[in-house]
């Protein structure tokens, strides 16, 4: 009796694999059945010449394009230029008014002329306490006080150099000027309007180059 059970128990696992590999075969030729192969043309690829024409569409557009605006503040007192005209790369587009730039430069070139009068008065006094030291009639600290004061003055006269240099960029920076030879597609302005930095004042697209 306990053969016979020991048989039954090994037969069960083996039937089961068996029946298991009988409906993977049955699942794959099912599957396989459902994905019937396609007909394919296929078409050799080669160099041909030829004066065909191919018709193809697009967009043609100048392969530079800015919108030029400026880098002071103030109303725009000329405007040189309308949409369709022209322009040369340094051309003038228009003139801006800047706030105070007048004043500014007036003043610093002022303090400049100050800064070199005290200069010279500081240096013929150094030059006196440097003659005075040989001869011995003046002391160390007169002569290091003579010197402190001739370098302080030669420092500012630096100093209202590049206050008049700022000034100066301001105005130039007034006339805005076409970076590129281009065609004038907008002006976003008109005369007495307030120019700012970042603010878009005329619209280019170059002349020479274009792109597809």
């Amino acid at each position: 009796m306990t053969v016979r059970i020991r048989s039954l128990t090994t037969l069960i696992p083996i039937a089961a694999l068996t029946l298991s590999a009988g409906c993977g075969h049955d699942e794959e030729r099912r599957v396989a059945a459902e994905f019937k192969p396609l007909n394919v043309k296929v078409i050799e690829v080669a160099r041909v010449t030829g004066s065909k024409p191919i018709n193809v569409r697009g967009t043609v557009q100048a392969a530079r394009q800015a919108n030029v605006s400026s880098r002071v503040m103030g109303p725009v007192v000329a405007l040189k230029v309308r949409a369709g005209a022209k322009v040369a790369k340094g051309q003038t587009l228009l003139e801006i008014q800047p706030e105070t730039s007048e004043g500014q430069l007036a003043q610093a070139q002022g303090g400049l002329a100050q800064a070199n009068a005290a200069l010279s008065l500081a240096e013929r006094n150094y030059q006196r306490y440097e003659a005075l030291h040989a001869d011995q009639a003046a002391s160390d600290l007169e002569l290091d006080m003579a010197k402190m004061q001739f370098e302080q003055a030669h420092g500012a006269v630096t100093q209202a150099e590049g206050a008049v240099r700022a000034a100066s960029s301001v105005a130039k920076e007034s006339i805005v000027r076409a970076p590129f030879a281009a065609r004038v597609m907008d002006t976003m302005v008109e005369v007495g309007d307030l120019a700012a930095p970042g603010r878009p004042l005329v619209r280019l697209e170059s002349l020479d180059e274009q792109q597809l």
